[in-house]
């Protein structure tokens, strides 16, 4: 994660909840599948360091600058009273995700000496909700109908939710969560939202995966669902585990695609989305073009507009082979015998492989003679590269 990467996320983590949760950062930067961490929170024999999507050391270097940065702003240490002792995970990363950090104004739970009756029961309430403890929600929802009836009116619409879906048709459901609920619970919960909205989303999937499969209409593929909730390997589990033949359809690569790169699968991600640019080129411009700011493959969130850009304009089918100048991973990630490259049509499936080639043998003079015949534009930028000593 870059610096600015870091402290944007950090930004938005304190714009959204008005404190810094380690935990809320981690899942945010898809470091961690919420299955995993929900998985950890009950107790179960999971090391939340072998969950960890990335390796330890970073995760403890990206918190401790985020930490450092909350700290800058006037922001104050709370020890965490919901905090799991993890005698298998590093020390010092435990340390660091066991507290919380807020402005001193800020408190996480209510104080009967210094709050009034309505804050401390909203902070029950919203414990309540996030758990979907019904019963509890409900004793809670019945005092600050006494104490601030307007407020209560807003709690009453996330109390109905928790197993309401019953009467609602899985499209009636999905517009729910994601136009009324899901804004609520960000608005009322806080950082609390997540916890509540992964069950609605968890159970949505479910129903989703018994309906017939649309293909005009993603939204109610059960990835969308499995993803809203931060659960990536399901999400990727409903797509390849399907009878649906999703590598014949370009949209279901691309959620495939940034799935991969939620879990930190850069290389499998990019293979992904340069067999777009290979066998679907009419669908992945618009695909690419509607990447993610935050995607974890920042080279290819980078380059993409670059190309767009290029003059003469190349085909999209020529992408791939551009990226191999552009970012050298890519080099080790797609070789030239692998199954993607072997689906590229015959001119781009050749480029590709030329240019991989010249790269690993400069001084090959036939290769540059081929690629100058396939796509004389990539020879010059080989060459211009080269010249600079950037290939």
């Amino acid at each position: 994660m870059s610096p600015a990467d870091r402290t944007a996320l950090t930004d938005r983590l304190l714009l959204e909840h008005g404190e810094f949760d380690p935990f809320e950062f981690l899942l945010r930067a898809d470091w961690l599948d919420y299955a995993d961490f929900c998985a950890w929170q009950r107790g179960e024999p999971l090391s939340l360091q072998a969950a960890l999507q990335v390796p330890t050391a970073t995760a403890i270097t990206e918190l401790e600058d985020a930490i450092r940065h909350v700290r800058a702003q006037g922001l104050q240490r709370q020890r965490r009273t919901d905090s799991r002792h993890d005698s298998s995970t590093d020390p010092h990363f435990m340390l660091l995700c066991s507290n919380l950090w807020a402005r001193p104004a800020g408190r996480v739970q209510g104080d009967l000496f210094q709050d009034s009756a309505a804050a401390f029961t909203r902070d029950v309430l919203r414990a309540a909700l996030a758990c979907h403890d019904h019963a509890a929600a409900m004793r809670s929802l019945a005092r600050l109908r006494r104490e601030s009836p307007r407020e209560a009116t807003e709690f009453a619409c996330l109390l109905d939710a928790i197993g309401g879906d019953a009467t609602t048709t899985p499209i009636e459901r999905l517009d729910q969560i994601e136009y009324r609920l899901a804004p609520a619970a960000q608005r009322l919960l806080g950082s609390a939202a997540r916890r509540y909205l992964a069950p609605l989303w968890v159970a949505l999937a479910e129903r989703l995966a018994q309906l017939p499969p649309d293909s005009d209409n993603l939204r109610l593929h059960p990835s969308h669902a499995w993803m809203a909730a931060g659960h990536w390997r399901d999400a990727a589990a409903s797509i390849t585990g399907s009878t649906r033949d999703w590598a014949r359809e370009p949209a279901l690569i691309a959620r495939l695609a940034t799935i991969q790169a939620r879990q930190q699968r850069i290389g499998e991600s990019r293979r992904l989305r340069m067999q777009l640019c290979w066998q679907f080129p009419k669908a992945a411009a618009p695909l690419l073009d509607a990447l993610d700011a935050d995607d974890p493959d920042s080279a290819l969130r980078r380059r993409w507009p670059e190309f767009r850009l290029a003059e003469p304009p190349l085909p999209i089918g020529r992408f791939p082979a551009w990226l191999l100048l552009a970012d050298a991973r890519q080099r080790e990630w797609l070789l030239p015998d692998q199954p993607p490259v072997s689906l590229a049509r015959d001119g781009d499936r050749a480029c590709y492989r030329t240019l991989h080639h010249l790269l690993e043998a400069p001084d090959d003079i036939l290769a540059r003679r081929e690629l100058k015949a396939l796509q004389p534009e990539l020879l010059h930028a080989y060459l211009t590269l080269r010249d600079r000593g950037a290939v």
